[in-house]
């Protein structure tokens, strides 16, 4: 049995349609974290709809988020601080423009790389 994207929703979040586009017109279409439109493809291959973030611990509805957002956050379960963490860490091991991509070390003649397997 196929269940409309409409129902799924109103069963497992509680907000009904009206509700989910209110959310989508206010976001414009784009994910409210990101400002980003959705580009995840369904199996279908249609591009899939933005995700209803919700808190896992109140069930709260927060808003609409694309895919990659909607996933971060659910590895992270929410938590601000590993999400801080996360921040900290690409800040302290930022490259920086000048420094050589690995392509461009590959590229000079002669060069090897030594990767660990």
């Amino acid at each position: 049995m196929t269940v409309d994207r409409y129902t799924y929703i109103k069963c497992w979040y509680g907000i009904p349609r009206a509700d989910y586009e209110a959310m989508l017109v206010a976001h414009k279409g784009k994910c409210a974290a990101c400002g980003e439109g959705e580009t995840a493809l369904s199996a279908k291959g249609d591009v899939r709809w933005l995700c209803v973030d919700h808190c896992h611990k109140t069930g709260r509805v927060r808003g609409l988020l694309c895919d990659r957002c909607n996933n971060i956050l659910g590895r992270a379960k929410d938590s601000v601080d590993v999400l801080q963490d996360l921040i900290e860490y690409l800040e302290k091991n930022a490259v920086a423009a000048s420094s050589p991509s690995v392509q461009d070390l590959t590229e000079l003649k002669g060069a090897r790389l030594c990767l660990a397997v």
